[in-house]
């Protein structure tokens, strides 16, 4: 029998992070209809405002994906899957050297820090659940998983 738990991503954070965007990129076009002047450090920082609109008006509309249509977490018993809808990514736990919290933004978020043998590390945050519950869920199954696949951990 396959126990798995699925975690939706939270609606309630992919509006907040839709709202901040927004609020970014409005702002940003504001400052740059209100600029004026052709010195160097204006084209600069002209281009890093354009850069700004452009990396957070894309950014929203990730966030507004994920309000339209969230995407989930599988902990299944043999392993990870995460689909976005857009991105899909699925792990079995031999595939993974590593699981961990970690901090981002200057240490502010807490995130589940998944950490592949020969894939970049992948950060779950956003969801339902808090990043340390879903690290608990993640370890319980791992511990499960090694119980019934003892020879496994030879090859790790």
């Amino acid at each position: 029998m396959d126990c798995q738990t699925v975690i939706r991503e939270s609606r309630i954070q992919a509006t907040a992070r839709l709202v901040l965007c927004g609020a970014i990129v409005a702002l940003t076009i504001w400052a740059i209809q209100k600029g004026q002047g052709t010195s160097v450090s204006h084209d600069r920082g002209m281009l890093y405002a354009v850069f700004g609109v452009l990396f957070f008006g894309l950014l929203g509309f990730r966030y507004l994906w994920s309000l339209i249509r969230p995407g989930y977490l599988i902990i299944k018993s043999d392993g990870l899957l995460q689909d976005l809808g857009w991105r899909k990514l699925e792990w079995k736990w031999s595939e993974l050297a590593e699981v961990r919290l970690d901090r981002t933004a200057y240490g502010l978020i807490a995130v589940c820090l998944v950490l592949p043998h020969d894939q970049p590390p992948v950060r779950l945050f956003g969801w339902q659940k808090k990043p340390s519950a879903i690290l608990g869920l993640i370890e319980n199954r791992i511990v499960e998983w090694r119980k019934h696949h003892p020879s496994a951990l030879k090859r790790q």
